[in-house]
């Protein structure tokens, strides 16, 4: 009976690392999606596409654009504005959506720039897509630039934390003593936590390949949200063992009396 128990503790202990692994890594995912990251930075970088666009035209094409914009946004909330009449074209979007409330008279084109350059993200982020996530991204790789990649990574944090929490309850209903359960846990997190090391070698790689700024930033990003969810398991798993060692002592101290 306790080599039995002793086997399917060590099973758990396999499966809660790996359910550990996907936890954090659709964590990181679903904070690489969240809209609080992805629109800032693609905002960022579509303002500087129409920037450049709008530096090869002539004066009175700028002021013809602006002026368009501007004219659609009178006495609405939000106007739709074609990204060809904008000089802007690009051959994902032809009209977006934009938010007049801070274009007039006396805006300036940066600024309009920046809110057509808003709009363009938001339209690709709120996109409706009617396929599955993972067919998605084969007829479309933008997807995973969408609420939809975060809603169906989100779906896998709750789904590998409710896995992770079941294989805990099994190791401690398996453990006899009950602190024995504290090495497993140690276990389980050290091994899956000590991943946050990728942090130091991800950089040397991508240093060896050409790859545009953007990718570099994003794939920061990623890596710092990796690093930091896995430190933070690799750190839970510490207590868990240091737990167990005080238990242990505890333990054997009564035994002893």
């Amino acid at each position: 009976m306790s080599f039995a128990r002793t086997f399917f503790k060590v099973i758990l202990t396999i499966l809660l690392v790996l359910s550990i692994l996907l936890t954090v890594f659709s964590l990181s995912l679903f904070q690489f999606t969240s809209s609080s990251h992805l629109k800032p930075s693609a905002t960022a970088l579509v303002e500087q596409e129409i920037s450049q666009v709008y530096n090869e035209l002539t004066p009175e094409e700028i002021d013809d654009a602006r002026n368009e914009v501007i004219t659609s946004c009178q006495g609405k909330e939000t106007a739709i504005i074609s990204l060809t009449t904008a000089k802007a074209s690009n051959n994902l979007i032809s009209e977006v959506e934009i938010n007049c409330s801070g274009i007039n008279n006396q805006t300036l084109t940066e600024e309009i720039i920046r809110i057509v350059s808003e709009g363009i993200t938001n339209s690709v982020y709120e996109k409706q897509y009617d396929c599955e996530f993972t067919a998605c991204i084969a007829e479309n790789p933008l997807v995973i630039a969408s609420q939809k990649a975060n809603d169906y990574f989100k779906t896998y944090v709750i789904i590998s934390v409710i896995l992770s929490l079941l294989l805990i309850l099994g190791v401690i209903l398996l453990s006899k003593p009950k602190f024995t359960c504290f090495y497993n846990f140690a276990s389980g997190f050290l091994i899956s936590g000590s991943l946050f090391v990728i942090k130091f070698f991800v950089p040397n790689l991508i240093g060896k390949i050409t790859i545009p700024d953007f990718a570099i930033n994003q794939i920061d990003y990623f890596v710092n949200s990796l690093f930091i969810n896995f430190l933070i398991v690799f750190i839970l798993g510490t207590i868990f063992l240091v737990l167990g060692i005080i238990l242990k002592t505890k333990n054997s101290d009564k035994n002893k009396k």
